[in-house]
């Protein structure tokens, strides 16, 4: 009985014991798994701070890359503009000197040209010619109008009446005429300036004249043209063109 009793004991005693053990082994699991948590922590916040810095390094490296090329490039393109400018002047002023000289010798072939010389002279004489007679008809039949004041029997208040309506019928009249012509003129030249005023057209004008000038000959053979109304027949005629094709483009 003592045996059995005494083994009992010292059973309850091993169990006891490894109870505590196990209680010990459990606290130790325990604190090991924090710690690795703990270390684990400390790591992922290592690595997001070396991240977050080789990212901020990359980035700023990125950065100073990209400047550099923009940098280069904007030098580049303004290394291009200057040589395209240079080259550009030199363009155009050959070209101006070009055309200069095409200028100076077409026109002094114009003035050397008798045929050219003296339809001039007939196209303002004729549109001079056509202006008077215009005008003598305006006064003429404003006199016809004004005579109508000879029924008033007061001879003074007639002939008042008489240049009143004259000079009203005529200065209307002319002054209707002159109005247009010269509107149309101003309206022409200043949108030949702001729209048509390059040189394109003084190369039309330049051909035109060109044209003009070295086939005076053979244009009065085959037809009795006036070779200045020609000329600017031509270059209306360009300025028509263009300014139709440019409406049509942008239509």
């Amino acid at each position: 009985m003592r045996a059995g009793q005494k083994a009992q004991r010292e059973a309850e005693a091993i169990r006891s014991r490894c109870e505590c053990k196990q209680s010990e082994l459990d606290d130790r699991e325990a604190e090991i798994k924090r710690k690795e948590c703990e270390l684990t922590k400390e790591i992922e916040n290592e690595a997001e701070i070396q991240i977050s810095d080789l990212r901020f390094i990359l980035e700023e490296e990125y950065k100073r890359k990209e400047e550099h090329i923009w940098q280069q490039s904007l030098t580049r393109e303004r290394v291009c503009a200057d040589k395209y400018k240079k080259l550009t002047i030199r363009y155009q002023a050959e070209f101006t000197i070009i055309l200069f000289y095409g200028v100076i010798v077409t026109a002094l072939k114009a003035i050397a040209t008798p045929e050219i010389i003296e339809d001039v002279i007939n196209f303002f004489s004729f549109w001079w010619k056509a202006l008077v007679d215009f005008v003598l008809n305006v006064i003429g039949f404003g006199h016809s109008v004004a005579k109508l004041s000879e029924y008033i029997p007061n001879p003074t208040v007639a002939s008042i009446v008489f240049w009143m309506v004259l000079i009203l019928i005529a200065g209307i009249a002319i002054g209707i005429v002159f109005l247009t012509i010269l509107s149309v003129i101003i309206i022409y030249v200043r949108y030949l300036k702001e729209n048509q005023f390059d040189r394109y057209t003084v190369i039309a004008a330049i051909t035109a004249l060109a044209f003009t000038v070295f086939l005076s000959g053979v244009i009065k053979g085959i037809a009795p043209v006036n070779l200045f109304a020609l000329q600017i027949g031509l270059f209306l005629s360009y300025s028509g063109v263009r300014a139709w094709i440019v409406r049509k483009k942008y239509k």
